[in-house]
C-alpha cells in the first residue's frame, strides 16, 4: 500500500544515510513552546489499538509513525505542499512509502484529528449535544482545554 507523510528534512537525510528511519516520540509530548501536550497519550492509544489487531510485535517495543493513504484526489499522484498553507515556508519533505497492509492500521484521515487532539469523536448529533452538555457543566471545552483525565476512558470510547 502507498503511504505518503510530511516530516522535517532531517528525517529525508536520515534516510539518505542510514536506509532507515525511526519515529520520536519525544517530539510528540510538547507543543511548539514547550508546554505538555496530548500527543504522546494519542500514540500510546493508537499503539494499544494496533497491538490489539497484532500491527505491532507484542513486546511493544516499536513506535508508531503515522502516515495517510493519498486517494488521488482531482487525479493528482500526491499531494502539493505548496496548496496548503500549514506547510508553507517550512522546511518539510513529502515521503511516499510502500507498505504491505498487514503492517498497517488505517484510519480516516479527518477523524485521526479528533485522537491527535484528544477531542470527542461523537458518533451522532445527539452525543454531540451530550459531549457540549458535559464540558458546559464542568465549565470546560475539549476543543481548548486538554486532556480532561476525568473523562479520558470516555472519550477514547468514542474513537473505537
Amino acid at each position: 500500500m502507498i503511504l505518503q507523510t510530511i516530516q522535517p528534512v532531517s528525517v529525508l537525510e536520515s534516510l539518505q544515510k542510514n536506509s532507515i528511519v525511526f519515529s520520536r516520540p519525544d517530539y510528540s509530548e510538547y507543543d511548539e513552546e514547550g508546554q505538555p501536550w496530548t500527543f504522546k497519550l494519542s500514540y500510546d492509544w493508537l499503539k494499544k489499538q494496533m497491538l490489539a489487531r497484532s500491527v505491532l510485535p507484542q513486546n511493544n517495543e516499536t513506535d508508531v509513525f503515522w502516515a495517510w493513504a493519498w486517494s488521488g484526489d482531482l487525479g493528482k499522484k500526491k499531494v502539493d505542499l505548496r496548496t496548503r498553507p500549514y506547510y508553507r515556508n517550512q522546511n518539510n519533505v513529502l515521503l511516499t512509502i510502500d507498505k504491505d497492509p498487514k503492517d498497517i492500521l488505517l484510519s480516516d484521515f479527518n477523524f485521526w484529528h479528533n485522537v491527535l487532539n484528544y477531542w470527542a469523536l461523537p458518533a451522532s448529533k445527539r452525543d454531540e449535544k451530550m459531549w457540549d452538555k458535559i464540558c458546559k457543566n464542568e465549565k470546560t471545552n475539549y476543543y481548548r482545554i486538554k486532556p480532561l483525565p476525568q473523562f479520558n476512558a470516555e472519550i477514547e470510547k468514542t474513537w473505537e
